[in-house]
């Protein structure tokens, strides 16, 4: 309350399972219930302030507007099943990607001319076979080869991962997705933070702290075979030890493009910053069905396009 929030979520009414319900209950009688009344009326009772936006690099209502405009003109595709918060936020600024079907992505009813940017935002788990074992990834890579860029932001660390039965089968490599096992809990005693390495993400902070709470599962992007490599957000410990991308964009040796944001980064305090910057960095060179000149410049705020290696150590 002292925070002025617009509106409060109580979530724990019947929690019974983690001991924190709100419901009357032998373990803390009436006491939650009543206290909740009490400061609902109080919240209720108080006049909500118009509060600008304080956060650095904060997205305005015209540059999503901008931004929507020329999404909306590109008509972006998605796989199914899709979770993650950047397909909600492309929702939230009105932009209303093509919903596929697994059989349409076999039947070939998705194209780079007509949608040159396909994507990503499952959890760990896809339909691999529709009809015969693995069409899904064989029609994935024809979108790819023809010119296609895949674009994984999950909901979970791993996209690609486990097929419908939920079995382990990984093939999110075979799409240039060239992830690596980085840890399932950060190293202790150091501090990590994510750094831009050539600044390709005007509204994104240079450098911030990695979250250190939640799911904290780490699963980078790092270079391997692509002739060409963007480098857009890495991590790296204090030192400055590189320890791969969180966010990246490459053009795979087998053909089409591809980029990746790290699930983490998604749920993170700087989540809109990084989806404007990426889908416009997209947008700027998958305009207009095809890919965009270094010289054109489709949306305001973005330096050119360069190839940018990150510093193996």
């Amino acid at each position: 309350m002292a925070a002025d929030p617009h509106w409060v979520l109580v979530t724990s009414f019947n929690e019974w399972h983690e001991g924190s319900e709100v419901e009357p209950s032998l373990e803390y009688g009436s006491k939650y219930i009543e206290l909740t009344g009490e400061f609902a009326q109080r919240f209720k009772s108080t006049s909500r302030q118009a509060h600008a936006p304080t956060v650095s690099g904060a997205i305005t209502q015209a540059q999503r507007e901008q931004l929507r405009q020329t999404l909306q003109k590109m008509r972006i595709a998605v796989l199914p099943d899709p979770e993650s918060m950047a397909f909600w936020w492309l929702l939230d600024i009105g932009v209303e990607p093509k919903l596929l079907t697994w059989p349409d992505i076999v039947t070939n009813a998705v194209s780079p001319q007509e949608h040159p940017i396909l994507l990503y935002c499952g959890s760990e788990t896809y339909q691999r076979t529709v009809r015969t074992t693995g069409d899904v990834d064989e029609a994935l890579l024809r979108y790819q080869k023809a010119g296609g860029c895949l674009v994984a932001l999950p909901s979970l660390p791993w996209p690609f991962y486990r097929d419908e039965s939920g079995q382990p089968v990984n093939q999110s490599h075979r799409f240039g997705l060239t992830l690596r096992m980085g840890w399932e809990r950060p190293p202790t005693g150091v501090d990590l933070r994510f750094v831009q390495p050539d600044r390709k993400l005007p509204h994104v902070p240079e450098r911030f702290e990695s979250p250190t709470a939640g799911d904290l599962r780490w699963r980078p992007f790092y270079m391997k075979d692509h002739p060409e490599y963007v480098s857009l957000l890495q991590l790296q410990s204090r030192p400055g030890d590189y320890l791969g991308d969180g966010v990246a964009y490459a053009r795979p040796s087998t053909g089409g493009h591809v980029a990746y944001a790290w699930f983490g980064l998604l749920n993170g305090p700087h989540a809109e910053q990084i989806l404007y910057d990426l889908f416009t960095f997209l947008a700027n060179r998958f305009g207009s069905r095809q890919e965009s000149s270094p010289g054109t410049r489709m949306l305001t705020g973005l330096p050119p396009a360069r190839t940018a290696s990150p510093r193996l150590k």
